[in-house]
């Protein structure tokens, strides 16, 4: 018998205790937020967005390199009230791994610093030098640590390793080779951990470090107005996603069975990334890791996609 109407509330969602960092601040936070308040009404469901994450292109970013044909907001304050006002904080990818002393008088950067400070923000950093800057200069900043943290680490990620970040930092992100080994993720401290569950790279990438590096420095470059392209995209072969097309190989970005695997083992806090990507590719992929597949590809999502459409 045909059931006229939709599910609802924690019945509309896949899993009621999660928590999403979403990509978008300064890109589509105005659209992350009229998302929500639609699956509200539609559905009588929360999206479990808690924080949504980005950067200006400034010297201290480092988490994808924002070129100009991108529309960037600009009004800072505006976009962190927006998400207050909406129970989402905002995160900050201040991850450039390069910078040096003299990078820290940033004033940009520390008026983004001075403004999240406010409002009780999160900043994600790889490093040690900001680390300890934002620890004296911005003690109420919470800080994560970032993927290119361990990216970067010239040695095995441990048990050990990961349960130090842990106590170190407000949040920490797993690598995302470890998403697949799960004797590593049953002995982690769990509370704090951020898994990323979209990344479009393929597993065991051999030029992961390569690619962090460069863009380190390219966003540098690009501020001191000497940007010049590294090329580190001719040699990946999974960026543009374009290039799978011709690959029989798969993304890391997860299957449900995947996820659910990682769900069950105790983790919460759960990262979708994509500030390269397209507004509708990254809406697709919050619907599909938070709604049930009822509900995010037959109903969810056409409507979401034509909404978009419209204001974007």
């Amino acid at each position: 018998m045909f059931n006229e109407y939709l599910p609802q509330g924690k019945d509309a969602l896949l899993f009621d205790d999660i928590r999403c960092n979403v990509a978008g601040l300064f890109l589509y936070s105005k659209v992350l937020i009229d998302v929500i308040k639609i699956i509200e009404y539609k559905f009588s469901a929360r999206l479990p967005i808690s924080e949504i994450y980005g950067s200006l292109p400034v010297r201290w970013n480092s988490g994808r390199l924002l070129l100009s044909k991108q529309k960037v907001q600009k009004d800072i304050k505006k976009e962190f009230m927006l998400l207050k006002e909406n129970h989402v904080t905002p995160v900050l990818t201040f991850s450039n791994p390069v910078l040096k002393k003299t990078d820290l008088d940033d004033f940009i950067c520390n008026e983004l610093l001075e403004n999240i400070a406010q409002i009780d923000g999160i900043v994600i950093v790889s490093s040690d030098l900001l680390y300890e800057y934002i620890k004296q200069k911005y003690p109420s900043i919470k800080i994560e640590a970032s993927i290119i943290k361990t990216a970067l680490l010239d040695k095995p990620r441990t048990v050990d390793y990961y349960n130090n970040l842990s106590e170190k930092f407000f949040k920490y992100v797993v690598h995302v080779n470890d998403n697949f080994n799960a004797e590593l993720l049953k002995k982690i401290n769990k509370d704090n951990a951020e898994i990323i569950l979209n990344e479009r790279c393929y597993n065991l990438c051999p030029i992961r470090k390569d690619h962090y590096l460069s863009i380190a420095n390219e966003q540098i470059s690009q501020c001191d107005s000497r940007y010049k392209d590294s090329g580190f995209l001719t040699a990946c072969e999974a960026i543009p996603e374009k290039k799978q097309l011709y690959s029989k190989k798969r993304n890391i970005s997860m299957t449900f069975d995947e996820y659910k695997k990682i769900y069950e083992l105790g983790f919460r806090n759960y990262k979708i990334q994509g500030r390269t990507n397209g507004v509708h590719t990254n809406i697709f992929d919050l619907l599909r890791f938070t709604l049930e597949p009822s509900v995010a590809f037959t109903q969810a999502f056409p409507i979401i996609s034509e909404y978009i459409d419209e204001v974007q």
